[in-house]
């Protein structure tokens, strides 16, 4: 049995190696770092990729370097069943133009799409059951059927520009207000770089870090989003900054609250009275729990809190560990963004047993653990958040392992 996995996986490992070569033969003429991408001012994110550099590094990185048979059997099962389905009626796909997957997220208007650039166009506009060609210009929407008034939308909403996109890079611009930001995510074999926007020194007061870190101003646009009727939006609502370190989370047997992070956090209101109605909103929406001066029982869990100045309240899950003293370690940072230590702390849950079963089906956790836990570190340098892997694993392979997880049904 052994040996037949042996030779099956040779076997496979030919059939890419001859795909690599024949997709290199194919494009003699490497693909121009200047690419045409959409430009969708209502989307709240796009990701933008020259797909014949992805896949060649994806390849390169599967068949040269890390070798994961299981990876690139699932690679394999995944590319089967999306033949069987065949939702684009067999368009072929321009592997030198680009590719961008485009989310837009208005009251009105609620979609996920995929844009790439057939090899050949068509007259007007072709529509199928998940797709929309216009042009050269393919419109492929993975979750949804397309109807006539997405058609109309795509026309109405969509323009056109001129950005570079290099070997081992993806663009990601976010839309806020129909303002566009561009960050750039640049990897190596170990090393995920992304550009952050810049920032004015602001000396602003934060948590001395530990665990995993993470400091920033709260978006105006995160905040519009909390529902009204969510029962921590009192305490959010008119929140201004945020420093959080945190530990990892434990499952309790109690059923109002079965969560108990472990962790410490400042939270930074806009003024003192956003404060004061912030506190006096949380003890309303929550009457059944004990509070004291200083302390306030969760469930199992008792969290000590503290205003530490006219704006500022500091919340921590065991004052014993993160405030002994009963006043928190704190220090400057010099942009007002930070963001370092051990990810998979954010994945780490204690206590687990048959939950962790429960936990493990969920897409979306297990995707989330199954790249956090390949992590040395993430941190905050000149300007860029790099994201480090271990020894002996490569990004693009961590990546792709945490994609085949969130795709298994």
């Amino acid at each position: 049995m052994k040996r037949l996995k042996e030779i099956l996986y040779t076997l496979v490992l030919g059939m890419m190696v001859l795909f690599l070569i024949q997709s290199s033969l194919v494009l003699v003429e490497k693909p121009s770092i200047e690419q045409r991408i959409p430009v969708v001012s209502a989307a709240s994110y796009q990701l933008s990729a020259q797909p014949y550099f992805l896949i060649r590094q994806l390849l390169g990185s599967e068949l040269l370097e890390v070798k994961d048979q299981a990876a690139i059997q699932a690679m394999r099962s995944l590319i089967k069943k999306s033949r069987k389905t065949n939702r684009l009626d067999n368009i072929q796909m321009d592997w030198k133009k680009s590719m961008s997957i485009v989310l837009v997220n208005e009251p009105s208007y609620k979609k996920t799409w995929l844009h790439f650039q057939a090899n050949k166009a068509v007259n007007g506009v072709k529509k199928g059951k998940h797709y929309v060609q216009i042009d050269q210009d393919v419109f492929y929407f993975p979750s949804t059927t397309v109807s006539p008034a997405d058609v109309a939308w795509l026309q109405k909403h969509v323009s056109w520009e001129q950005k570079s996109i290099t070997d081992g890079q993806l663009i990601l611009s976010k839309f806020t207000h129909g303002k566009q930001d561009d960050q750039v995510l640049q990897w190596n074999n170990h090393e995920l770089r992304i550009s952050m926007p810049k920032t004015t020194a602001n000396r602003s007061l934060i948590l001395s870090p530990r665990f995993f870190h993470y400091s920033n101003e709260v978006p105006a646009s995160l905040i519009a989003r909390i529902p009204s009727d969510h029962s921590m939006r009192g305490l959010l609502v008119n929140l201004n900054r945020i420093s959080v370190n945190y530990e990892n989370g434990t499952l309790t047997e109690d059923e109002q609250f079965a969560f108990a992070p472990s962790f410490e956090a400042l939270l930074e209101y806009q003024t003192n009275e956003d404060l004061a109605c912030a506190i006096k909103s949380f003890k309303s929406d929550f009457p059944k729990l004990i509070w004291t001066e200083s302390t306030v029982q969760l469930g199992t869990q008792t969290y000590y809190f503290k205003e530490t100045s006219p704006k500022s309240l500091y919340i921590c899950s065991d004052k014993s560990k993160y405030c002994s003293s009963g006043i928190p370690s704190l220090t400057r940072c010099q942009t007002g963004f930070l963001c370092k230590g051990d990810l998979s702390r954010l994945t780490s849950i204690q206590n687990t047993g048959w939950a962790g079963l429960v936990l493990d089906m969920i897409p979306a956790f297990r995707a989330s653990k199954t790249l956090f836990d390949e992590t040395k570190e993430i941190q905050t340098e000149q300007g860029q958040l790099i994201l480090r892997f271990k020894n002996g694993h490569f990004v693009l392979h961590e990546f792709l392992r945490a994609f085949l997880a969130y795709a298994q049904e």
